[in-house]
């Protein structure tokens, strides 16, 4: 089961002293790739070579913006074959295919789609957990992994489950752990405790020494 993913920024770019075509399309945010499909526009029959690239980072130079690519796999692209790009997973936001058009009128594409593998979230609720509202935070790197006790019974678990209404995505603020009451109610105390017992310290020791 793959997810397809929404483009955006597609962009076909000709660059003759190269013989190259190049195009390049960014996603809405970062995903777990494992293919691609151009569509080309070209109606003649073609064979070329072809490097797919993925951004790595930018760097500002003199010149202006220079930009970094990780080399995924080269391929062959074929008016004979419409097969998609396929490689390993590989996570990334934005990437390129150069295409090599040789002597040959060079290609143009109309769109391309990107996929990948769709991870399911499986849950077990307890009884009457319709009538709550949960919610599932992520982004936090320093967090804990969950430890349920879903996980010792993978067999257990039905092939179709019910699928779970979600509402819109929110971003929060930082979400800190919950100091204990208790303690907080007390803290204080002691800020006034301690200066105030270094000052009756300090009284008596003068009181006990002796004068001249």
């Amino acid at each position: 089961q793959s997810l397809t993913y929404e483009v955006r920024n597609f962009q076909v770019l000709q660059h003759p002293e190269r013989k190259q075509t190049e195009v390049r399309f960014r996603l809405r945010f970062p995903a777990e790739l494992t293919g691609l499909q151009l569509y080309c526009k070209s109606r003649f029959d073609y064979f070329r070579e072809a490097l797919i690239e993925s951004l790595i980072d930018s760097i500002q130079t003199d010149a202006g913006w220079t930009r970094r690519y990780s080399q995924i796999r080269s391929a062959s692209f074929s008016s004979n074959d419409y097969s998609p790009f396929t490689f390993s997973p590989l996570r990334a936001q934005e990437f390129r295919v150069l295409i090599q058009n040789g002597d040959n009128p060079p290609l143009d594409f109309e769109s391309v789609s990107a996929f990948g593998p769709a991870h399911n979230l499986m849950l077990r609720f307890p009884a009457g957990a319709s009538e709550q509202q949960y919610y599932l935070y992520y982004g936090n790197a320093n967090a804990p992994a969950p430890d349920y006790d879903i996980h010792a019974f993978p067999t257990k678990i039905p092939k179709q489950a019910s699928v779970l209404a979600v509402g819109e995505e929110e971003q929060v603020a930082d979400v800190h752990l919950q100091v204990d009451t208790d303690y907080k109610s007390t803290k204080w105390i002691w800020f006034v405790l301690i200066p105030l017992l270094a000052f009756l310290g300090l009284f008596a020791f003068r009181m006990l020494k002796p004068t001249e």
